[in-house]
């Protein structure tokens, strides 16, 4: 049982404990007439509400209060050099007020300053000062959520070495410089914010590390719309990132961050651009579509994911790849209604682009001055070429489908040293496939059918290729036309059922064991070539010979070797090994 003494004593120290609550009033009918004073005397924990006036007044809160504004009290500048709030005291909730007109336009400014950790800043107007409107500075573990930011002559909020910080349902606007930036700092969530209308970009990060923004809408800043420099691990989830008058996302020296779900419409120039050195970050699932450039541009960035993108409608290109931007993974894009290339690479090298579909482009794919490109399990339909390839070198072309392009399926200009096997190259309304001044070439197990012009069209000094295990059928002008070129050599294919010829040869081939639909002859000693030689006819009476047709086509499937484990190569005489 407690003695007398014990238990007043124990009633004093609850006492001295107890959160308090003091009213200020700027007609002096409450407990006090300014802020500043009720702050003074307020202990660690007490709540100062301030009902609705103007108050003239530079506020230090150096104590754990709740300052919390009833009515929406407006604090305005009263000292030239101050900010209107300066927060040291860990733990401060600043609530419900209108902050204005602070004359303080210093670089490390803010109508309200937050130098200590864990503060809450909610349900506030900030607006019209002449730094920057809310400044965190070298603290962490803040929740500033309900603001309305706007007309600041900096950034809306701003961020140095501040972290561990959620900002949510802010809405931040026609602030002179940034939005929202964050300049070295790290794990800070921006969720749901409204990012509009600001002088240069909506959100900026700067060396900074690890931080989420989520579902924010950020719209018709004056450049970009995001902007990632210099930093690392950070996430854009769900964004909607339109009509800025720049980028929607730019993205520069800059490794390993994600963006992931975001709507990118309406840019002034390109949806998402990286820049040197931007390499390693994953770029999935974003729908990308009415940029005035590209939707996606790469400039001498490597070891990129651009992954089941939707890039739709843009200006120029869907997808640029250029200045030796290599060592990326482009897969299962969906590009269409672009006004320019759907996919284009321009001195740029050891790219893997796999299971994209590229319709309705001006152009589908094309590829100039690059090297050691793998284009894989792609559909190319309804562009004016499929796929287009200059000046390029060691290229895979393959188990591509390509088809209903207004002009060649696939082009090779300067093609060198590539491999071109099992396409399915159809319907297009010129040429299957379509090669000039190229050479060292194989074309093997393509299946080119029901083109406009020729199935293979080569000419140009296109030399030293080889043609191996290809179906060419149902062309509209002919089948195989070596038109100019010598040294190539074209075996185990078949031709047949083209128009008005299966092959033509203006001279200087081999042919060899070829199935051709017209060819009629008794096997040789019951074996699986013709008796006789058939006729390839060229120009000026030139005349080559297949000397070993093949009479049934069925046995030249029994023939093919797999193509991913042999390599061709043929001499002069034409002798494949």
């Amino acid at each position: 049982m407690l003695r007398y003494p014990t238990l007043i004593m124990l009633i004093m120290i609850f006492s001295s404990t107890a959160v308090g609550t003091l009213f200020v009033d700027d007609d002096g009918t409450s407990d006090f007439a300014t802020i500043q004073d009720a702050i003074n005397v307020s202990e660690a924990g007490d709540e100062i509400i301030v009902l609705n006036g103007t108050y003239s007044e530079n506020l230090i809160l150096d104590k754990s209060v709740i300052l919390k504004g009833k009515g929406n009290p407006i604090i305005s500048n009263d000292r030239i050099s101050d900010h209107l709030i300066t927060i040291t005291a860990k733990g401060v909730v600043l609530d419900g007020f209108t902050l204005t007109n602070c004359t303080n336009n210093s670089c490390n400014s803010g109508a309200v300053l937050v130098l200590s950790d864990e503060c809450k800043i909610l349900n506030n107007t900030i607006c019209y000062s002449l730094g920057h409107g809310l400044n965190l500075i070298e603290s962490n573990g803040h929740l500033i959520s309900g603001n309305k930011v706007h007309d600041n002559k900096h950034e809306g909020i701003h961020l140095r070495n501040a972290n561990f910080s959620q900002m949510k349902n802010n809405q931040v606007f026609r602030n002179q410089k940034c939005g929202i930036a964050l300049e070295s700092c790290q794990f800070n969530e921006l969720i749901i914010n409204e990012v509009y209308e600001n002088g240069e970009i909506g959100i900026h990060l700067l060396d900074s590390l690890g931080n989420d923004l989520t579902l924010n809408k950020i719209y018709n800043n004056v450049e970009d719309g995001i902007q990632i420099a210099n930093s690392t691990n950070n996430v854009l989830l769900a964004n909607l990132i339109s009509e800025n008058s720049l980028i929607g996302l730019n993205v520069f020296g800059s490794s390993n961050n994600f963006a992931i779900g975001n709507l990118i419409w309406s840019s002034g120039e390109e949806g998402v651009l990286l820049t040197e050195p931007s390499n390693d970050n994953v770029v999935v699932r974003n729908s990308i579509s009415n940029n005035s450039f590209s939707g996606i541009s790469l400039y001498g960035c490597g070891f990129n994911t651009l992954s089941e993108n939707e890039i739709f409608r843009n200006y120029d290109n869907g997808i640029s790849m250029r200045d030796n931007s290599s060592v990326n993974l482009l897969s299962e894009n969906a590009i269409y209604g672009n006004g320019r290339y759907g996919f284009n690479v321009e001195d740029s090298n050891s790219n893997f682009i796999q299971k994209n579909e590229i319709y309705d482009n001006l152009n589908g794919f094309i590829v100039r001055y690059s090297s050691d490109n793998t284009l894989v399990e792609n559909d190319a339909h309804n562009n004016i070429f499929g796929m287009n390839l200059e000046f390029v070198q060691n290229m895979v072309i393959s188990s591509n489908d390509i088809y209903n392009n207004t002009d060649d399926g696939i082009q090779l200009l300067h093609c060198d040293q590539s491999k071109i096997w099992q396409n399915k190259i159809h319907g297009n309304q010129v040429d299957g496939l379509h090669m000039a001044r190229s050479e060292n070439n194989n074309v093997a197990e393509n299946v080119i059918m029901n083109n406009g012009e020729y199935g293979i069209h080569v000419l140009d000094d296109s030399t030293q290729n080889l043609f191996v295990f290809n179906e060419i059928q149902n062309s509209s002008l002919g089948g195989f036309y070596l038109y100019e070129g010598v040294g190539n050599l074209v075996t185990c294919n078949v031709l047949a059922d083209n128009q008005n010829f299966n092959a033509r040869d203006n001279g200087g081939n081999k042919w060899l064991t070829n199935f051709y639909g017209d060819y009629v002859a008794e096997s040789f000693a019951g074996g699986v070539t013709g008796s006789n030689p058939y006729f390839i006819y060229g120009q000026r009476g030139m005349v080559s010979m297949d000397t070993k047709p093949v009479v049934d086509s069925a046995v030249l499937n029994k023939w093919k070797p797999s193509i991913e484990s042999i390599e061709f190569s043929f001499d002069m005489m034409g002798r494949a090994s």
